[in-house]
């Protein structure tokens, strides 16, 4: 069991993504790579063979654009990858094998993203989303066994 989200100290400008896990008995703490100035993670999900995934965004620079960061822990220890957006943040991710996670969220440019983690590089997907659905927030995916992603606005 996985719990993620972002330590820092009140009234200060730094934080850092962060991650608890559960083994049964008790809660280790582990401070994610990705992370700059400020960044946070938002969501976590978890395949059958123990790896996991997690989401959220940092702010790296001084102009308050936020880039989207997606961590994969390999049952070992978590692995920095580089979504394929360029500006934004990632509020879901769902995954059901190693080599095929999907992660939604926001462009800051304020349409919907949509990433794909083919087991090497992550890349925006070429699906097209009813126009409702493109101008406002997609933060809720869910995948199964056959790789069919299921996605909620």
């Amino acid at each position: 069991v996985w719990a993620v989200g972002v330590e820092g100290l009140d009234g200060i400008a730094e934080s850092w993504p962060w991650a608890e896990e559960w083994n049964g008995t008790k809660w280790t703490s582990w401070v994610l790579p990705g992370g700059a100035r400020t960044a946070e993670l938002l969501a976590v999900t978890t395949l059958d063979n123990g790896n996991a995934w997690a989401v959220g965004d940092t702010q790296p620079g001084r102009f308050g654009q936020t880039v989207p960061l997606a961590d994969k822990w390999n049952g070992t220890r978590w692995i920095s990858t580089r979504p394929g957006t360029l500006f934004g943040t990632l509020w879901s991710v769902a995954a059901a094998v190693n080599d095929d996670a999907w992660a939604l969220g926001r462009h800051d440019k304020g349409t919907a993203d949509i990433e794909h983690w083919d087991g090497r590089t992550w890349s925006e997907s070429p699906v097209e989303l009813p126009r409702r659905v493109f101008d406002s927030v997609v933060n809720s995916s869910s995948t199964d066994k056959r790789s069919a992603e299921h996605v909620m606005g």
